[in-house]
């Protein structure tokens, strides 16, 4: 299939890792956009969840699903490399994160990872 262990396999819309965009007051770090449908998102103090994901282009919109059932659909905009997330509530936050070379980040370096599920 020339697609050797994933990494020529096609990506979809919006795949890859972004960090939070300057000193904005979130308690997030990163965010993560998998290929097989599902979001990631990493606090400041490395702590991860994740949830499913359907993004529909056309609305500028993300569909999320927790492990409850429970959805929220979040607005976004992508201009240039600046991911923009319109955060569901009451005060309508907004976060913008950089999009990052995810080949580069430590978990993808030819080095020993610890892991635990």
């Amino acid at each position: 299939s020339g697609v050797y262990n994933d990494d020529n396999a096609p990506r979809p819309f919006l795949h890859g890792a972004y960090q939070v965009d300057m000193d904005q007051d979130t308690h997030l770090k990163r965010v993560f956009i998998h290929r097989d449908g599902y979001l990631i998102l990493q606090t400041k103090d490395d702590q991860f969840s994740d949830f499913k994901l359907e993004i529909k282009p056309v609305k500028n919109q993300m569909i999320i699903c927790d492990y409850d059932g429970k959805t929220s659909k979040v607005y976004y905009s992508l201009q240039n490399d600046l991911l923009t997330l319109n955060l569901p509530g009451k005060t309508n936050d907004k976060i913008t994160f950089k999009k990052l070379d995810h080949r580069n980040l430590p978990l993808l370096q030819h080095q020993f990872h610890w892991t635990v599920d």
